[in-house]
């Protein structure tokens, strides 16, 4: 158990490493598309306010991360104390720290969407943009990557909850495992779910606000049309048929506005992924209730059948 994490310790650090170095460029990048407009100063000035904040998430992920292990090795050590055991939780408290810190530079994002508007930066939502996200994909991308990274603690700790029944010498971490996996879904839930939904409404209400202008351009549109069937000039009608065009791409291209920075097949990829981490805490909590057993043995035959 101490070596696989470990192994997850240096992969995910190695991962997790260059993430805020990309969210800076990411926000430079939008500010340069014209998606992020600052209404005062420049965006290297809101660049800076991001890296004082993540300063201090660093600091209270690092102390999340820690109090956790520490006070799963005080349920262990309550049930069977050992000096072994309590010096390898002091030196996992201390690795805890280290990648809380990592973990809560990944859940800053979660306030993203609040500094930029404390800054005075608009989000601009483009319906003609090339990416089909209203000029946020990347961000939606770079919410997913991130969120890959912040979710491995969980699927480390979601894999030993399945593994630990066979290893009778570590049953007493079964329920310190599920509150760790709880800590653990909440990182990933606001290094994805929380930032990703505030650019969500911003994205909504400036689509609602687009609404009306679609509205004039469908009514000019019926005008153009009028005018057209009562047009008897060819060069006329080309004319008119021209701007009716011109007019019905952009009415289709504030329809399809999307109101989620990001992909649906993404988001469905996080639902998915996000119910395989879960699935050993719910099996835990109907073991519970005695019917968890019998749940899983249901499930087994219907697919031996």
């Amino acid at each position: 158990m101490l070596l696989s994490g470990f192994v997850v310790f240096l992969v995910g650090i190695l991962f997790a490493h260059p993430l805020p170095r990309r969210l800076d460029r990411l926000v430079a990048g939008l500010a340069r598309r014209r998606v992020l407009a600052p209404r005062t100063g420049s965006i290297l000035d809101v660049i800076a306010a991001l890296r004082a904040e993540r300063r201090r998430w660093r600091f209270w992920g690092g102390g999340v991360c820690a109090a956790a292990i520490a006070a799963a090795f005080v349920v262990v050590l309550i049930g069977r104390f050992s000096y072994g055991q309590l010096g390898l939780g002091i030196v996992e408290t201390v690795f805890a720290f280290a990648a809380g810190r990592y973990l809560g530079a990944m859940a800053h994002s979660s306030v993203l969407a609040h500094v930029l508007r404390r800054r005075g930066v608009d989000v601009v939502i483009r319906p003609s943009a090339l990416d089909g996200a209203g000029g946020l994909a990347s961000v939606g991308g770079y919410f997913f990557r991130q969120a890959s990274i912040a979710s491995m603690p969980a699927i480390y700790i979601s894999l030993w909850l399945l593994l630990i029944p066979a290893f009778p010498r570590y049953k007493s971490w079964l329920e310190p495992y599920c509150g760790l996996l709880v800590v653990a879904l909440a990182f990933t839930v606001l290094a994805f779910v929380l930032p990703l939904w505030a650019f969500h409404g911003e994205m909504q209400r400036q689509k609602d606000a687009y609404g009306e202008k679609a509205d004039e351009i469908a009514g000019r549109i019926n005008t153009l049309r009028d005018e057209w069937f009562a047009a008897d000039d060819q060069v006329a009608q080309a004319q008119l048929r021209a701007e009716i065009e011109a007019q019905t791409q952009i009415y289709r291209e504030i329809d399809a506005l999307p109101t989620w920075p990001v992909a649906p097949a993404t988001r469905r990829r996080f639902t998915i992924n996000n119910t395989i981490l879960t699935f050993p805490l719910a099996v835990r909590g109907l073991d519970q209730l005695g019917i968890g057993g019998d749940i899983l043995r249901w499930i087994g035959a219907r697919l031996s059948a």
